[in-house]
């Protein structure tokens, strides 16, 4: 998993354990927001398939629909929260 980048980011990096709850699913980053909400990115190209494993996961509840970062041009993010945390 690439947990660290060239990108700055003004968040902390999300702890393992949201990592490994995710899985299939790998962003290259995952901020953590606070309050429990992440902030999952993948730089171009980015698989799909990610965003689909997400929705389907039943310990993931997605903030919003996947959205191009500001600082990211051509990326995609995807803010959530892990249920019963």
């Amino acid at each position: 998993m690439n947990r660290t980048s060239g990108h700055s980011s003004a968040h902390q990096s999300a702890p393992d354990a949201v990592w490994e709850q995710i899985l299939p699913a790998v962003p290259d980053r995952i901020n953590d927001l606070g309050a429990g909400i992440y902030e999952a990115l993948w730089w171009r190209p980015y698989p799909v398939m990610d965003i689909e494993i997400l929705k389907r996961d039943e310990c993931v509840e997605l903030l919003g629909p996947a959205f191009e970062p500001e600082q990211l041009p051509g990326g995609l993010g995807v803010q959530f929260r892990l249920r019963g945390q």
